[in-house]
This record gives structure tokens, sequence and C-alpha cells, in this order.
């Protein structure tokens, strides 16, 4: 036999298909030990006279994922167990307090109130280190338990949850551009900074899979290599990066690719150019980078993208005898594009708005057609 005793709803960009992505599995067998373990909790709560479970009290029930609806991603949690057993009654009833107190510490800090907190409610705080590590800015998990009680975390109430925690250090999902500077066959790791701290180097593990690439990121160059790496990193309570603790992908990339050198212009401050100069707009240069993945070909020649100090972009080429700049107003995307051939002095000179698909169609031809007659 099977009961339901929780329902779970994800929420977000990656949910929207329907599907239950892999990583999130993980979350869920964390969940599990978090409710038998404070199952097991409330059963010597309720039995302090006890040194030691009743052989095989907890060993005929199996918890597991049922159904998974759509409306986002819906995944309704039963408990399945062998109906002769006697002591299935009350094993449910601990379970289904447990779940009722992890639904409270959630709800807690969905409403930032993780106050006045027993022993009992750090056990469960303490498992936040690992649980939730998969989610994105935009993604929420809704926990609804049997008695309709209710709690939704999100990886921002996951953060406090970490800190009024006693934990030092927390687990979480990472996904960005860095570079390679160094590897350690002997002891299986390689050296990695990101463009946040590029003099700041973590730890990362290498695998055989990850090998080659990570040889390859650092020998080809000599200085290191661009790369995209997704995995799991070791944080501490300042969200600091201590270490990469697993890495899932590692992708080698031209040292002219446009969307890490737009991530890594995100980071420059007010003042980046001898004590001025504007900094690029974030949201503008994620806007920026959208449109390029989207509508630049991945045949076209990379250009070599500079920060203005006015704060906007100048992306540039050079194509045989012609110099190409692109300078891109940041506040609308628009821009004026001239190139000049530096034998004949020929001049090409036009105003583009990148938020016209049309106009990427232009620039793209215009590079295309410059960029043949280097070869013709």
């Amino acid at each position: 036999m099977s009961d339901e005793f929780l329902t779970v709803k994800l929420s977000g960009k990656r949910f929207n298909s329907h599907i239950l992505p892999m990583d999130i599995l993980s979350d869920f067998k964390i969940l599990e030990n978090m409710i038998v373990a404070q199952a097991k909790a409330h059963y010597f709560e309720t039995h302090p006279d006890r040194k030691k479970l009743p052989k095989g009290f907890f060993n005929n029930i199996t918890m597991g994922l049922s159904n998974i609806e759509k409306g986002s991603v819906i995944c309704d949690v039963e408990i399945a167990y062998d109906s002769q057993s006697t002591c299935i009654p009350e094993v449910k009833k601990y379970y289904q307090h447990s779940v009722e107190d992890i639904i409270r510490i959630i709800k807690k800090g969905e409403n930032d109130d993780l106050t006045d907190l027993n022993l009992s409610d750090q056990k469960i705080l303490k498992n936040f280190d690992k649980f939730g590590c998969n989610l994105k800015d935009d993604e929420s998990m809704n926990f609804i338990s049997t008695n309709n009680n209710t709690a939704i975390l999100t990886k921002s109430s996951r953060q406090k949850m970490i800190l009024a925690s006693k934990n030092v250090e927390y687990s979480e999902t990472l996904e960005d551009y860095g570079i390679i500077s160094a590897v350690d066959i002997k002891t299986s790791i390689f050296k990695i900074s990101f463009f946040d701290n590029e003099d700041r180097r973590i730890d990362a593990p290498l695998s055989d899979e990850y090998s080659k690439a990570v040889g390859d990121a650092i020998f080809d160059s000599g200085k290191g290599h661009i790369v995209w790496i997704k995995g799991t990193g070791l944080f501490d309570r300042n969200r600091k990066l201590v270490k990469l603790e697993s890495v899932d992908e590692l992708v080698l990339l031209d040292s002219l690719d446009i969307q890490a050198r737009l991530h890594e212009l995100s980071f420059l401050k007010d003042g980046w150019y001898d004590g001025i100069g504007s900094a690029p707009s974030n949201a503008s240069l994620k806007e920026l980078s959208s449109m390029f993945s989207e509508y630049y070909p991945e045949s076209a020649p990379l250009p070599r993208i500079y920060p203005t100090p006015e704060g906007n972009v100048s992306v540039e080429w050079t194509l045989g005898n012609w110099e190409v700049s692109f300078e891109i107003g940041l506040c609308n995307l628009v821009g004026t594009f001239l190139a000049i051939n530096v034998l004949t002095n020929e001049e090409i000179e036009k105003e583009i708005n990148l938020k016209e698909p049309s106009a990427w169609e232009d620039l793209t031809k215009t590079i295309t057609i410059l960029n043949e007659g280097v070869n013709e």
C-alpha cells in the first residue's frame, strides 16, 4: 500500500516544459534523509526511556515520487509500506510530524523570522547547507502537507536559513566563466579564477572526463584559458567561494568569446579608467549578450570588445584591410557602425538599432561580406 503525504510544486523557467531536471533529484534524496532523521528524533522525544529504535521500525516503509504532474512541475511524495506491519500507523504519524516541522522551518525562512530556534530546529536547518543547492535565481519549491500547510523555498530564503544555522559552509550550484591557470596532476586539482576576482585562484577537482580539456587550457596559451564551467561550489557564510566540490561541465572557449567578454565587463566599477570612466550597465550587458547569442552566427568572425569611458562598449573587427568599429550605447542599444579600408580610405558608416532583428541581419551581412574579401 502507499499514501501521499507531501506535494512539492517546482516553479521557474526550467520547469515550464513540465519535466523534472535530474539535478533536482539529489535534493529529493536529501529531503528524504531529513524526513527520516526528524521522524526518528520524534520517536525518541515521545519515548525518552528508549535508547534505540525497535527492531525494523522504519525498515518496512519506502519513500518515493509517485506522480509528476503539469503545472510547472508538481511532485507527489508517497510512502509505500507493508500493510501487515503493525507499526506502520505509528511510523506514518512520525513521518507526517516530520514533514510539518520541515515546512514550519521553511516558512520561517520565507517570512524572514528565523529567531528563537530550538535544538531540533537547528538540526533541520543544518541540512540546508546541501538541500536546495540546485535552485536557480528564478526558481522555487512550494511544499504542501496533507494538512494544507505550505512553505516556499527560494534561493534567497535558503541563504537566510543558512545564515541562521550554525553551518560554517554550504554548497550551491555554480555556473560561470573563468580562467584555468594551473593544474596539479599528482593531487588531481586544477586552479581556476573568476572575473569578480581574477587574482584569487580556486581549487577544483580534476576528473578523467575533463583532464584533457584542462590540460589544453593550460598548455595552449601558457597563461590560462577562458572556460565555461558548471559544478557545485562550497561557499562560506559571507557567500565567498571556498572551492569547487564537483565539476559537471567544462567547455573551452575562444579567447574572444562574446558572452564571456561581456560578462567580464560587468565587473567594472565606476572610475575603472584612471579614476574616471563609468561602469557599463549590467542589465544592458546581459541584454546585449543575449542578442549576440541569438542573432550573431557562430560562423561569423569574433570581434574584440572594449569598454568606453562613457559606460558603453566598442565592438571592433580587423578584416583584412578593413578596420571596423561599432560603438554601442548601452542605454538604448543603438550605435554607429564605421568600417574603413586602410588602403583605399573607402568608408561604410551607418546607425544600427540592435533592438530591431532586421538590424542584426544587416550587421552580420556586412561583416560577412567584408570578411569574405579577406579570403579572395
